[in-house]
C-alpha cells in the first residue's frame, strides 16, 4: 500500500523538523522556540519529504516511459 510509506514519510519529515528546532546547537545559537514555531517546523518538514518524494517518482516514471 503507497498511501502508508507516504505517511511514514511524512512523519519521519515531522520528527525531523521539530529535532532540528530544538536541537541543542539550534537553541543555543537562536534560542528557544515557541510551540507553534516547533509544530510549523513539523509540519513543514512532512510537506517537504512528501512533496519531494512525489516529485522524485513522478521524474522515475516519466525517464521509464521516454526510453
Amino acid at each position: 500500500f503507497p498511501i502508508i510509506i507516504t505517511i511514514g514519510a511524512a512523519l519521519l519529515g515531522f520528527l525531523a523538523g521539530e529535532m532540528l528546532l530544538t536541537d541543542p546547537a539550534v537553541v543555543t545559537r537562536f534560542g528557544a522556540m515557541s510551540e507553534q514555531t516547533v509544530t510549523f517546523g513539523g509540519v513543514l518538514g512532512a510537506v517537504l519529504v512528501v512533496a519531494l518524494g512525489t516529485y522524485l517518482t513522478k521524474r522515475q516514471k516519466k525517464q521509464a516511459a521516454a526510453e
